[in-house]
């Protein structure tokens, strides 16, 4: 299982430092093309864009560290889904569930309590 992780971890930073999108190409070699990916990215603009990451159902009854709750998200401004993605991952640690974008952002039939927290990546 070590090894697995060290090599997910390996294809993960390959995969964004070549394209700038996380997982999709890393994911499919490692699963053989059977893994969901996300949808294609466009290079970073200078423009900052809005993404969106909520929570597992776990955090209905464990308290979160950051205060996430499975009826919420939070929002990151950022240049690129990768940069939003790995400042999440700076402040939650693996401790959330989904990102989503502006062309897809999530329900608030879904997540009824809305934004819980806006943070803005330089």
């Amino acid at each position: 299982m070590k090894a697995y992780l060290s090599r997910l971890a390996e294809l993960h930073k390959e995969a964004e430092e070549i394209y700038g999108k996380p997982y999709d190409d890393a994911m499919k070699r490692l699963s053989g093309g059977a893994c969901r990916t996300y949808p294609e990215r466009s290079e970073p603009s200078a423009t900052m864009s809005l993404f969106y990451f909520t929570f597992g159902q776990r955090y209905a009854s464990e308290s979160h560290p950051k205060g996430g709750h499975p009826d919420g998200w939070f929002t990151i401004e950022a240049e690129s889904w990768a940069k939003a993605r790995n400042a999440m991952i700076d402040i939650c640690g693996s401790k959330w569930a989904a990102q989503y974008d502006d062309e897809n952002p999530p329900d608030i039939k879904t997540f009824p309590r809305g934004e819980l927290r806006k943070l803005t990546v330089e």
